[in-house]
């Protein structure tokens, strides 16, 4: 075993592989940071988000709510993509501009593949 980055994260969470740019991705879900390293050429970026975050996608998305809390591919063939979203913490201005948060959103035939799901055997 090796430490390919050591960023001592609060609560590092979600790791997924970007096999187009050779890069390992991740979030620290208390600091509200996203780490970004390439593996080919040794680099490591942060994108500070200024607030709690739940996950994170490789390519931009716009979603009509500010508070993302989870994603997973979907559909007869792993292309429809599931977000949900909160409303928790979200003032009553905030509700007012986001009447939408807190909703189950899909993005059909969105333009990548999840991988199937796999088993583990105790």
């Amino acid at each position: 075993m090796e430490i390919i980055s050591h960023h001592q994260c609060q609560l590092g969470e979600g790791p997924v592989w970007d096999a187009r740019r050779q890069e390992i991705c991740w979030i620290d879900i208390i600091k509200g940071e996203i780490h970004q390293y390439n593996l080919a050429n040794d680099t490591h970026r942060l994108y500070a988000v200024h607030e709690m975050i739940g996950c994170f996608a490789l390519y931009p998305i716009k979603l009509p709510v500010s508070r993302v809390t989870s994603c997973t591919f979907g559909g007869e063939y792993l292309q429809d993509l599931f977000i949900t979203s909160a409303r928790e913490g979200l003032s009553e201005s905030e509700l007012e501009k986001q009447p939408l948060a807190g909703s189950l959103f899909v993005i059909r035939n969105c333009g990548f593949e999840g991988l199937p799901p796999f088993e583990f055997n105790y």
